[in-house]
């Protein structure tokens, strides 16, 4: 299981929290013995360092649920605060050499997917692999690869993303996602908060069903939910349940 969560500054602090919420309760839900990896999304997703990783242990009581979780969160959130301290000590010290450096506003997802295939590739054959983003997948990243080298932008940030799918089919992405379940979860602001920034929603679907079909997903294991949970990750299923389907995602 590999959990990207978005800590970039394009979502909002409760938008953030219900993400950190999100990505724990996924791990808690997890089989017994189950791998897992917990990245954050920022502009340093090419070679990042977990947030947490390990085992998951056997938990034979509601109590020990609940402590794992709470011990889980603390973790996350002390190795997110130390990142973003660092983080905020890169930019006062480019912006004394002149430069900007600003991790965490820019959203880089295709590297993320891109570093996912290198771990799936070492992990054991007989686990279900799982890649779950919590992020409002507005990708917003420099790609080096482009531009015959020099380099170009991939911004999801307009409404017509037609020319950024045709820009992003350039990007090598090193993983295969046929045997791999592919979960999208967008965390949603409460209703006064103004999101009319962000680009329209079914743009972003676009995107990033094109993207994951360049890498050979399988629609049967693809879900893209907005501000809630899918219940399969509450309430997993076993680790492998011949002819079980998933409902295609919605485009509401």
């Amino acid at each position: 299981m590999i959990v990207w969560w978005d800590i970039t500054k394009s979502l909002y602090a409760s938008e953030q929290e219900n993400g950190l919420n999100w990505g724990a309760t996924i791990i808690s839900n997890l089989p017994a013995h189950s791998v897992y990896y917990f990245f954050p999304i920022n502009s340093a997703t090419q070679r990042p360092s977990p947030l947490d990783q390990g085992e998951k242990p056997a938990i034979d009581s509601p109590e020990a649920a609940v402590l794992f979780k709470g011990a889980l969160e603390k973790r996350i959130s002390d190795n997110v605060e130390k990142l973003r301290n660092q983080m905020r000590a890169d930019d006062e010290a480019a912006k004394n050499y002149g430069g900007v450096v600003q991790r965490d506003k820019r959203t880089c997802i295709l590297s993320a997917l891109d570093y996912s295939g290198t771990i799936l590739k070492n992990e054991a054959k007989e686990l279900e692999p799982e890649i779950v983003f919590i992020s409002d997948m507005v990708e917003d990243c420099l790609h080096q690869s482009l531009n015959k080298g020099k380099g170009a932008f991939i911004q999801l940030t307009q409404p017509d993303v037609d020319s950024e799918i045709r820009a992003a089919s350039a990007i090598p992405l090193n993983l295969q996602l046929e045997q791999v379940w592919v979960t999208v979860i967008v965390p949603t602001a409460s209703s006064d908060t103004p999101v009319s920034q962000r680009p329209d929603m079914n743009g972003l679907q676009r995107f990033w069903r094109a993207t994951f079909q360049r890498c050979g997903l399988n629609a049967d294991k693809y879900q893209w939910s907005i501000g809630v949970l899918p219940p399969r990750l509450i309430s997993p299923p076993p680790a492998t349940l011949p002819g079980e389907t998933q409902a295609e995602p919605s485009n509401n």
